[in-house]
């Protein structure tokens, strides 16, 4: 059985599922989900296919816990980043519909100003705020997106990037910082005690605890947001 012939089958199971409501059809779906396994056909395409299939029909019945469930299965998984960060936008968009949290955004705020031209990523930014700028056809339209994805968020700079344990933030006319926030590639909020942070003037010397990766760092004042994403490359220590 080829690619062609297991998306075809898979779309067949996820109809029998959502029209006759067929448990075999579902554990099958769930089957090649969670063990996707096929001669001569890639288990990324497989899982990813039957996943997309599975949480579409969940989404119609109204199971949106169960359409979690199943993002998670591949979300925790070793996956494709790619696979991941699509289901991790996917589920904030489900959740923040089903429950009126509109902290969810932020999620995909994180997820969007690393992946600024996904298509999965724009899409459920646009489900969850209307707002059309975020389609597929405005992001081919401008390519690598130039413009900050967070709404009124004014970009900055940090140095040394890379950075190791310590990094030096520099905004003109600095006053009150009111907020804070770290968030890591998969979108998930870093926790405070994870990193520190002092206030000199015009600079802001932060000091991290986090494992090597990719970051966003969003500063909040009263008159603005700025945001920036680093990289770190080693474990640092918190030196305050």
């Amino acid at each position: 059985m080829d690619s062609v012939d297991i998306g075809i089958k898979l779309l067949g199971l996820r109809s029998a599922y959502l029209l006759y409501n067929d448990a075999i059809a579902r554990d099958t779906l769930r089957k090649y989900a969670f063990e996707p396994f096929d001669p001569g056909v890639s288990v990324d395409f497989i899982m990813s296919t039957a996943v997309t299939n599975l949480v579409m029909a969940e989404v119609l019945l109204d199971n949106v816990e169960g359409a979690v469930q199943t993002m998670d299965s591949v979300i925790y998984r070793e996956v494709p980043d790619r696979m991941r960060v699509h289901y991790l936008a996917k589920k904030a968009e489900l959740l923040m519909k089903s429950t009126g949290d509109s902290s969810y955004i932020a999620t995909i705020d994180s997820l969007l100003y690393l992946y600024p031209t996904d298509n999965a990523v724009l899409n459920s930014k646009y489900i969850v705020t209307g707002d059309a700028s975020y389609t597929t056809w405005y992001s081919k339209r401008i390519g690598q997106d130039s413009r900050n994805v967070i709404p009124n968020t004014i970009a900055i700079t940090a140095y040394p990037s890379p950075a190791s344990a310590v990094q030096t933030i520099t905004i003109t006319n600095l006053k009150v910082i009111s907020n804070v926030a770290i968030y890591d590639y998969l979108g998930r909020k870093v926790d405070k005690s994870r990193y520190d942070y002092s206030v000199a003037g015009d600079n802001i010397y932060f000091s991290y605890n986090i494992s090597s990766g990719i970051y966003l760092l969003v500063i909040t004042t009263p008159d603005h947001r700025y945001s920036n994403k680093f990289v770190i490359n080693t474990i640092g220590s918190l030196s305050r």
